[in-house]
């Protein structure tokens, strides 16, 4: 009886010896890196912004920005941002320009839209448009936002002075925008040309 008992509690304890060899070398070739190549990594969007003028401004008239936001990661990004800064090159706060229209391809429901607010920089004329949370992008989709303005409405533009414009976006890997964003943003300028 004893020689069972003792046999018994030798299993167990080689057992439990072998569990421990296991475990012990699971970590070990775990913290080698052994098995990073088996575990798949969670995707995510990751935002490219591009932006260029449609042709150059017109004296006494009118400039339009496009704007193309790329989801360039292989996963559905959420809440597409933008925030667009129109400035220029003349003495602040001279060269301002005035909100027409903005237009989103169609390509993924677009049509007319509005930002959903604006704001003037009394010191230096800047004009800022927000557009929030106008759509999301899957893998390879791109947004493009064609945005017009007026330069009619200031007296200080003149031929060869420089309408700029700054891109920012911003596009989230969940749907409640809890997490951080990924942003990215661009920079374009057109000389202002007569009629």
């Amino acid at each position: 009886m004893k020689d069972k008992k003792k046999h018994k509690k030798l299993t167990w304890q080689k057992y439990l010896l072998s569990a421990f060899v296991i475990l012990l070398t699971f970590f070990l070739l775990l913290s080698l890196g052994i098995f990073d190549g088996l575990v798949t990594a969670q995707g995510e969007p990751e935002l490219e912004v591009s932006s260029s003028f449609s042709g150059k401004p017109l004296l006494g008239g009118t400039a339009t920005l496009s704007v193309s936001m790329t989801n360039i990661g292989d996963e559905r990004g959420y809440n597409l941002s933008l925030e667009q800064v129109f400035s220029s090159d003349l003495a602040e706060p001279d060269g301002q320009v005035t909100f027409l229209s903005a237009t989103l391809d169609s390509s993924i429901g677009g049509g007319p839209i509005l930002p959903n607010s604006t704001q003037r920089d009394p010191t230096t004329g800047n004009l800022t448009l927000f557009f929030d949370n106008f759509t999301d992008l899957e893998p390879g989709e791109t947004a493009t936002l064609n945005i017009t303005v007026s330069i009619a409405d200031d007296e200080s533009w003149e031929v060869g002075d420089l309408v700029k414009s700054e891109s920012s976006a911003q596009l989230y890997s969940l749907p409640d925008g809890s997490d951080e964003p990924k942003t990215d943003s661009d920079t374009t300028e057109a000389e202002v040309i007569p009629i």
